[in-house]
């Protein structure tokens, strides 16, 4: 009981100090996601597995809420720097949408000609397969297939612009334009979900509410609350799905307690082991998937650690968590410093692209690296470098190809 108490008060903390108002700001969604899938763990372990938490979870506990803390003494400090955006300037009318839509529908046209080639090369649907989760591994371990994958995804970006540019337009009713980004959202879900993976369909729906969010009309907490508990509840369900057969999908409800305890569980086999080793990393890891795009076998940082881990399973390496992946390459006080940091950077982004940009441009890149920022809690900022490198050449293609640096308020 002691440490459940000790849970609700550092979680419910920040909430109290930072008083959050937008669901979609650090200080809300950030928190919010970390709680859920991070946070939760320690306790969840202590309640229902109390032999396996006396080994070294209750150290974790207190690892896993200094990270959360330092995450939020990063957000008081960027509130120190920066203004706190004014949302009501982001829903005008732009004065025109043509380009952005037709910039959403050649990234949707790119995306689906490049789903077509990956399925080809993959030999089938790997969600359509017997073996779900051996085809999903075996899709992506077909040289070439990764690049193709990522251009797979500019259909969700491209999706998030056609349903943005409707939001701008401003027309009541449902008109042609609508109808089109609801169709490309639904062919571009379709297979993007089809290679095996959840979470491209969940940030697909998310773009599109975050979109509406800021452009149309703010969703509230309540609402925001039943949105996250339906998305966490199809996480279980999908993997129910892909892999019947493992003992973590026994049932709904151990499927459920699987996702609150899986990344707790990383993080402490990542810090059992890197406790043993001499000398810290020093940040060589942040390279390792940036050195995947290059010729040859490379092993990504996932999978490194899931060898040095020492365990073994069916699908890719562990997601370590920020403060795994900072122990890793800085050992504690990268853990603090870099959670620090972490919400710092995350709190000044939020803060100038919503404040200072054009807000159609603002708002677009936000909505694409808050996804990429919520990423790095869950796997760290090694496992998502490239990713980052990925999103920033989108905002920057579609910034320059959709003429959104021209937008400006009228």
């Amino acid at each position: 009981m002691f440490y459940l108490w000790m849970a609700i008060l550092i979680y419910a903390l920040p909430f109290f100090v930072l008083r959050p108002r937008d669901v979609f700001e650090p200080e809300f969604l950030i928190n919010a996601y970390f709680i859920a899938l991070v946070g939760l763990g320690p306790i969840s372990l202590m309640t229902f597995f109390p032999t396996i938490a006396m080994g070294g979870y209750t150290r974790l506990f207190w690892i896993v809420a200094v990270g959360y803390l330092s995450i939020n003494v990063g957000f008081m400090l960027a509130r120190l720097a920066s203004t706190t955006p004014d949302l009501t300037r982001l829903r005008i009318m732009q004065p025109g949408t043509k380009r952005l839509r037709f910039a959403g529908l050649l990234l949707v046209s790119v995306s689906l000609v490049a789903g077509y080639i990956f399925f080809a090369r993959a030999g089938g649907v790997p969600l359509l397969s017997e073996s779900k989760e051996a085809a999903r591994v075996a899709a992506l371990g077909v040289s070439g297939n990764g690049y193709f994958l990522y251009l797979m995804t500019l259909g969700a970006y491209g999706v998030l612009l056609l349903f943005a540019a409707r939001f701008a337009m401003r027309q009541p009713g449902v008109n042609g334009s609508l109808f089109i980004a609801v169709v490309c959202f639904v062919f571009v879900a379709a297979m993007l979900t089809g290679t095996g993976s959840r979470r491209y369909a969940i940030w697909m729906l998310l773009y599109v509410v975050m979109a509406r969010h800021y452009l149309v009309k703010q969703l509230s907490v309540s609402k925001s609350l039943i949105l996250g508990l339906s998305l966490l509840a199809f996480v279980s369900l999908f993997e129910l799905i892909r892999n019947p057969d493992s003992e973590t999908t026994a049932s709904f409800a151990v499927a459920v307690m699987y996702r609150s305890v899986i990344y707790t569980s990383n993080l402490e086999k990542v810090f059992t082991a890197f406790s043993s080793i001499d000398g810290a990393m020093g940040g060589k890891t942040l390279l390792m998937d940036i050195a995947t795009i290059l010729p040859g076998k490379q092993v990504d940082y996932q999978s490194w650690l899931k060898e040095v881990v020492g365990i073994e399973f069916e699908g890719f390496g562990i997601p370590p968590t920020l403060m795994g992946d900072m122990f890793v390459n800085f050992r504690y006080p990268g853990v603090v410093l870099g959670c620090i940091a972490f919400g710092f950077v995350v709190r000044v982004m939020y803060s100038s692209l919503l404040s200072r940009l054009p807000p159609f441009l603002g708002v677009f890149i936000y909505i694409v690296m808050i996804e990429y920022m919520t990423k790095i809690v869950t796997s760290g900022l090694s496992a998502q470098s490239i990713g980052l490198i990925w999103g920033i050449a989108v905002c920057a293609f579609v910034a320059l190809a959709g003429g959104l640096v021209r937008l400006r308020a009228r």
